[in-house]
C-alpha cells in the first residue's frame, strides 16, 4: 500500500468524522446539513480514491474511479453552504436560482455516475496507483468543469466580500479559518494543473486540500461552535449579539465574560474587566453594593434604573436587571446581569417633563395678560418680573419699537436683587435703532441672541458691548417678539454676577413668551386704539359744541384744551398750552394753558425766536414730536423735569394762525394716530378760531359802518352849525377886541374884555375843527416813504416829550413799501396821537412808533403803523367812544374832543382803518393799517 493511498484513506476517515459529529448535533439548520453533505461527498470520493490507488485489479479500479467521480458535486454543496452561513441566501439570491442549483446538481450526479462524460474507463496506471484520464475534447464536459469552476469562485468572492462587511468579531473570525482553508485545496489545484500542463506526472492532491478546508472549519467549530445550536450555544449567541450590555459574575460578584455590546458601549475590552468586581460598572458606588448584596441573598433585579460609568468617564443611564444562574443540578453558580441603554429614552422623558413644565410656566405667566385688568404697561411689568423670577436670571426685560422701527423703548425691565439698588431708572430705557445695527440686525432676521459673556461680543458690535457694560450684563439672551411676521420688540434675560451659558429651556419659555406677549400687545394696542377713537369722536363733538356757546376765543380755546388733556396716554400731569397768533404784536401768544408752570408762563407767554420746538413747529410747518427734552433744550427753568411734546401748528388755509403744545411723559412713544388725532383737533381749533375772528371782524365792520354813519351826521350837523354860528362868532370877536383897546389895562373892565376875546378864539377855533371836520380838505396824494415821514415827525414831537421825560423808541420795516398819501394829513394824524400818547404819561414812559409789512400768500398786502405808550391806558368804555366827535377825557379847555374824530377821518380818507387795544394800566396801542398800493 503506497503513502498517497494512506493519505486518500485518512482524508476519506476524517470527513466522514466530521460529519458525523455535526449530523448528531443538529441537522435542522440548512447550514449544518449542506456542511454534512459535503463532508460525506469528500469521504465517499477520497474512500475510492483509495480503493483505485492499492488496488491491482483493472475491473475494479475502474468501478471505483466511476463513483469517485461524485466529488464533482462538492462545489455546489460549497455554494450553497457559502450562501446560507453568510446570509446572501436572504439578501440577493433569488429561490428559483437555488432550485436551477439544486437541478444542476442532480444531472452532474447523474452524468458523473452513470455516464462516461467526465472520466473515461481506461485508466491508467503510475507508481502511486491508478489514475483517471479526463474526457477533454467533450463539449458538455467543458461546460459543465467551467460551470462548477464558476461555483468554486463565487464561494470565494461572497466569503471574502462578508468577512469585510461582517462587523461582529466572532463570525468574522468564523469566515477567516473557512477563506483561509479554502485557499488550501485552490492553491493545490493550481499547482497541479501547471504541472500537468508541463506534461509531469503527479498524484491527485486535491482530496488532501480538501481536507485541509474541512479541519479548519472544524476549527471554527471547536472554537466558536459555528454549526452547534444547541440551547446553550444559542443562549451565547445570543448574550453575544444582543444590543444590551450583559455580564457574567460568579457566585463572589467577580466579573468572568462581558458581551460584545459591553464593550463596544463601555469603551473597554475584555482583560480590563475579566477578574474585577462588578461595581466597577456603576456610578454609584452604592448601587453596586446592592447588587452585591443581593447576590449573597440570592435575589434579584427587576428594571432598576441606575448609571453605568464608561471607561472615558461618561454616564449611561440604563435599566438594570440580574438573572440566577444554575448549573444542573440546580445549584447557584453565578449572576447574569443585563443593562438596557435608556439614555435617550431618558432625554425625551426628560425632554418631555421639561417640556410639560415650560408649558406650565408659560400658561401661568400667560394667564396673567388673560385676566390682568391693569394697563398694558403694568401688566408687561408683572409678566417680566415672571420670567425673571421663575428663570432665575438677574434681569429680564421687554423693548418694544415704535413703528417705524427707529426706536425701542421700554418700561418693563426687571433686576434681581441686590443689583436693582444700582439702577435708578431701570424703567425707561431707550435707544435708536440706528445705534445699535448689529443687535437690530439680528432682531430683525429673527435670530436669537445668546452672549454667553459680553466678550464674545464681536467688534462690529461696539455700542452693544458698550450699554452691555454699562448695564452691567455679563450675558443676554434675547428673543424677537413678533405678530404675524412684524417685529413689534424683543424679549430678553440678562446675567450681571457672572457670564453664562443659556440652556435650552430658558429660550424655549421666552420663545413661547414672545408669542403670548406679541398677541396680549397687539390686541391691547386694537382696545386701547378702539378706546381712543371713541374718545377721540367725542372729544370732536364736545370741541365742535363748545364752537356753538357764545364765549370769548380765550375761554373757547381753555376749555378745549382741557378735553384735549383729558385723552388717557398723553400725560399723566395733563399739561398743555395753545397759542395764537397776535398780528398786533406779530408774536404767537399764549391764550389757554393747563397746569404749566408759573416759570413757563414767564418765559414762554410770547414765542420768541428761539430755536425751541415750538417755534420749530411754526417755522417748518409741520408737527414736532420729541420723546424727551432735558438740559439741550434751549428753553431752560429752575427744578425742570424731563418730559417730551407733540407742537402741533394750527392752520387757517396757509396760515399759522395757532400752536398746540401737549407735554408728554418722558420717553413716550409716539404713533401716527397720535399725530393724525392731533392735527384733525388742530383742523377743529383752527375752525374755532377762524370763527371768533370773523365774528369780530363782522363786529369791527358794524362798529365802524356805525361810526362812519354817526361821523357822517355829526360831519353834516357840526358844519351847518358852524357855518351860522361863525360870521356871530367873528362880530364878537371882533368886538370885543376894540372894546380891549379903549379900556384902561389897570381898569377892572379890561379883564373881562380880554376873557371874551379869549373865549371867542376858542370858540373860533372849535367851529374852524368843526369846519375842518365836515368836510377835510381835498388836496393831492404822493408816493411816500412812511418811514421817512415819521422820522420827520419825531423831530417836532421829541421836544415835547422830553420835557415829560417820555423815551422814544423806533422799529421800522426797512422793506416798507411806499404809499400814495397825503403828507399834510398823515402828518396831523401822526401828530395827534404822539401828543395823546405823551399826554397819556404824566410820570413819563415809553413811546414806541413801529411799522411792519402784513404780507398775504408770499406778498405785501399792508401796511401797518403802531403807535404805543406805556401810560395810564383806557377802559372798554373809553374805547369805545374815544373816535366819537367832541368826547374827550381832558380837562375842560384843554381839548376839543374832535382830535381822535379828524385823525379817524383822515384815515378813512386813505381807505384806511385805525385801531386800539388797551387796558386800565397797561398803556394803548393805536393801529394803522393802509392797503398797500397796485
Amino acid at each position: 500500500m503506497n503513502v498517497f493511498a494512506i493519505f486518500s484513506l485518512l482524508s476519506s476517515v476524517f470527513c466522514l468524522i466530521l460529519g458525523v459529529v455535526i449530523a448528531s448535533r443538529n441537522l435542522k439548520n440548512k447550514i449544518n446539513i449542506y456542511f454534512v453533505l459535503f463532508c460525506f461527498l469528500i469521504s465517499i470520493s477520497a474512500f475510492c480514491e483509495f480503493m483505485y490507488r492499492h488496488i491491482y485489479d483493472y475491473k475494479t479500479a475502474s468501478f471505483f474511479l466511476k463513483i469517485a467521480g461524485v466529488w464533482g458535486l462538492t462545489p455546489i454543496f460549497l455554494f450553497l453552504f457559502t450562501l446560507y452561513i453568510t446570509g446572501y441566501i436572504k439578501k440577493t439570491i433569488p429561490k428559483i436560482l437555488i432550485s436551477i442549483v439544486h437541478v444542476f446538481c442532480s444531472i452532474v450526479f447523474i452524468l458523473a455516475v452513470f455516464t462516461d462524460l467526465f472520466w473515461k474507463l481506461d485508466p491508467l496506471r503510475h507508481s502511486w496507483g491508478y489514475a483517471y484520464k479526463a474526457a477533454h475534447s467533450n463539449l458538455l464536459f467543458l461546460l459543465c468543469t467551467n460551470l462548477l469552476l464558476s461555483f468554486i469562485v463565487l464561494s470565494q468572492y461572497y466569503l471574502i466580500k462578508y468577512y469585510f462587511t461582517v462587523k461582529d468579531e466572532r463570525k468574522k473570525s468564523q469566515i477567516g479559518y473557512i477563506v483561509i482553508g479554502s485557499f488550501i485545496p485552490a492553491v493545490l489545484s493550481l499547482i497541479e494543473f501547471i504541472l500537468v500542463g508541463l506534461h509531469y506526472a503527479i498524484p491527485d492532491m486535491t482530496h488532501f486540500g480538501i481536507s485541509f478546508m474541512i479541519g479548519m472549519i472544524s476549527y471554527s467549530i471547536i472554537k466558536h461552535e459555528l454549526f452547534d445550536l444547541t440551547p446553550s450555544t444559542v443562549g451565547e449567541n445570543i448574550y453575544d449579539n444582543v444590543n444590551d450590555m450583559a455580564f457574567i459574575s460568579d457566585t463572589y460578584g467577580i466579573i468572568k465574560s462581558i458581551n460584545n455590546s459591553l464593550i463596544q458601549k463601555m469603551g473597554y475590552v475584555s482583560n480590563e474587566l475579566i477578574g474585577k468586581s462588578i461595581d466597577v460598572f456603576f456610578e454609584s458606588r452604592d448601587f453596586g453594593n446592592k447588587v452585591l448584596a443581593n447576590i449573597d441573598e440570592l435575589r434579584v433585579l427587576t428594571d432598576q434604573e441606575t448609571s453605568l460609568k464608561t471607561k472615558e468617564g461618561q454616564n449611561i443611564i440604563v435599566s438594570f436587571s440580574t438573572a440566577l444562574i444554575k448549573d444542573k443540578k440546580g445549584n447557584f453558580s453565578g449572576l447574569l446581569g443585563i443593562a438596557k441603554d435608556i439614555t435617550e429614552k431618558k432625554k425625551v422623558e426628560i425632554e418631555i417633563s421639561n417640556r410639560l413644565k415650560i408649558e406650565s410656566i408659560v400658561a401661568s405667566i400667560a394667564t396673567i395678560l388673560v385676566q390682568s385688568k391693569k394697563n398694558m404697561d403694568e401688566a408687561l411689568r408683572e409678566v417680566i418680573i415672571r420670567i425673571g423670577r421663575v428663570t432665575k436670571a438677574d434681569a429680564s426685560y421687554l423693548f418694544l419699537f415704535s413703528e417705524d422701527k427707529k426706536q425701542m423703548n421700554t418700561n418693563c425691565f426687571w433686576i434681581n436683587e441686590p443689583y436693582a439698588k444700582n439702577y435708578k431708572d431701570f424703567n425707561m430705557f431707550s435707544y435708536e435703532s440706528d445705534n445699535l445695527r448689529w443687535f437690530f440686525d439680528r432682531i430683525s432676521n429673527d435670530n436669537v441672541i445668546k452672549i454667553r459673556d459680553i466678550a464674545e461680543i464681536p467688534e462690529a458690535a461696539k455700542n452693544e458691548k458698550i450699554e452691555s457694560k454699562i448695564f452691567g450684563l455679563n450675558a443676554f439672551l434675547v428673543v424677537p417678539v413678533k405678530f404675524e411676521n412684524n417685529l413689534i420688540g424683543f424679549l430678553g434675560l440678562g446675567n450681571v454676577a457672572l457670564p453664562k451659558q443659556w440652556d435650552n429651556t430658558e429660550e424655549v419659555i421666552l420663545k413661547m413668551l414672545s408669542n403670548n406677549i406679541s398677541s396680549y400687545v397687539n390686541r391691547r394696542k386694537a382696545e386701547v386704539a378702539l378706546e381712543k377713537n371713541v374718545q377721540m369722536q367725542k372729544l370732536m363733538n364736545s370741541l365742535l359744541e363748545l364752537q356753538l356757546k357764545d364765549y370769548a376765543l380765550e375761554k373757547i380755546l381753555e376749555l378745549s384744551l382741557g378735553l384735549i388733556l383729558e385723552i388717557k396716554g398723553f400725560s399723566r400731569e395733563k399739561k398743555g398750552v395753545i397759542f395764537a397768533y397776535n398780528e398786533e404784536t406779530n408774536k404767537f401768544k399764549m391764550v389757554a394753558t393747563k397746569n404749566i408752570d408759573v416759570k413757563v408762563l414767564e418765559k414762554c407767554n410770547y414765542l420768541g425766536s428761539e430755536n425751541c420746538y415750538c417755534r420749530q413747529a411754526i417755522t417748518q410747518g409741520k408737527l414736532i414730536f420729541t420723546s424727551n427734552i432735558g438740559e439741550g433744550h434751549v428753553i431752560q427753568h429752575e427744578n425742570m423735569q424731563e418730559h417730551g411734546h407733540y407742537c402741533v401748528p394750527i392752520y387757517s388755509v396757509n396760515k399759522i394762525i395757532g400752536l398746540l403744545n401737549i407735554f408728554l411723559d418722558k420717553e413716550y412713544i409716539h404713533s401716527v394716530e397720535d399725530e393724525e388725532f392731533l392735527l384733525s383737533i388742530a383742523n377743529v381749533l383752527s375752525g374755532a378760531i377762524r370763527n371768533k375772528e370773523m365774528e369780530a371782524s363782522k363786529e369791527k365792520m358794524r362798529a365802524h359802518l356805525i361810526q362812519s354813519e354817526k361821523m357822517s351826521a355829526i360831519g353834516q350837523l357840526a358844519g351847518g352849525v358852524a357855518h351860522e354860528i361863525n360870521n356871530p362868532m367873528g362880530v364878537i370877536l371882533g368886538f370885543s377886541q376894540i372894546l380891549k383897546t379903549k379900556i384902561d389895562i389897570n381898569s377892572p373892565d379890561y379883564i373881562a374884555a380880554q376873557s371874551i376875546e379869549r373865549e371867542a378864539v376858542r370858540c373860533k377855533k372849535l367851529i374852524e375843527d368843526m369846519l375842518t371836520f365836515s368836510r377835510l380838505p381835498k388836496k393831492e396824494l404822493e408816493h411816500t416813504n412812511i418811514n421817512t415821514l415819521l422820522s420827520e415827525i419825531i423831530s417836532i414831537v421829541k421836544t415835547q416829550a422830553n420835557v415829560k421825560d417820555v423815551e422814544i423808541e423806533t422799529v421800522f420795516d426797512s422793506l416798507l413799501p411806499h404809499k400814495k398819501v397825503n403828507r399834510n394829513q398823515l402828518q396831523q394824524v401822526i401828530i395827534n396821537l404822539c401828543n395823546n400818547a405823551v399826554d397819556a404819561m404824566p410820570k413819563g414812559g415809553l413811546l414806541k412808533i413801529a411799522t411792519r409789512t402784513i404780507m398775504a400768500e408770499g406778498k405785501p398786502k399792508e401796511i401797518s403803523i403802531m403807535i404805543s405808550d406805556s401810560g395810564l391806558g383806557m377802559s372798554e368804555e373809553v374805547k369805545s367812544k374815544i373816535f366819537e366827535p367832541f368826547y374827550t377825557t381832558k380837562e375842560v379847555g384843554k381839548g376839543t374832543g374832535l382830535g381822535l374824530s379828524i385823525v379817524y377821518e383822515i384815515v378813512k380818507s386813505h381807505q384806511g382803518t385805525i385801531e386800539v387795544t388797551s387796558a386800565p394800566g397797561n398803556g394803548a396801542v393805536f393801529t394803522i393799517r393802509f392797503p398797500v398800493d397796485d
